[in-house]
């Protein structure tokens, strides 16, 4: 257990430090890595279905349901239609500094909502 823990923390840890580096990115930049992920998750195809075979032979063993193990289980079309959707997110336009509320107080004040970086996205793709 502590392996996992340790790999969940170090992985934490480059996400922070990516957040920060990708929080000042400009949009051309952050499709640019969403791109290059989608590429990586091709490129890594063949030890990405191997390490899902070994997980799917783990699972077997251990009598996981049908159910769970077609939840766990990627192939070629499943994992083209993560790089897919990794892609399709690139393409979506960047909601980083659009203005959302905007009110004018009597006072001469005006209150502003901005979208601001507050975080990461990560995926754990398991099945319990």
């Amino acid at each position: 257990m502590t392996d996992q823990r340790q790999l969940i923390t170090e992985m934490g840890g480059k996400a922070r430090t990516a957040f920060s580096r990708m929080a000042g990115a400009s949009d051309a930049q952050k499709a640019s890595a969403l791109l290059a992920a989608a590429r990586h998750l091709r490129d890594e195809q063949d030890a990405i279905l191997a390490a899902n075979r070994q997980d799917m032979e783990n699972a077997q063993k251990r009598g996981l349901s049908d159910a769970l193990l077609d939840r766990l289980m990627i192939d070629a079309n499943r994992l083209e239609a993560i790089a897919a959707a990794v892609e399709q997110v690139a393409r979506l336009p960047d909601p980083v500094g659009q203005i959302i509320d905007w009110t004018d107080r009597a006072n001469v004040l005006a209150m502003a909502g901005l979208r601001v970086p507050r975080g990461g996205s990560g995926s754990i793709y398991e099945s319990r």
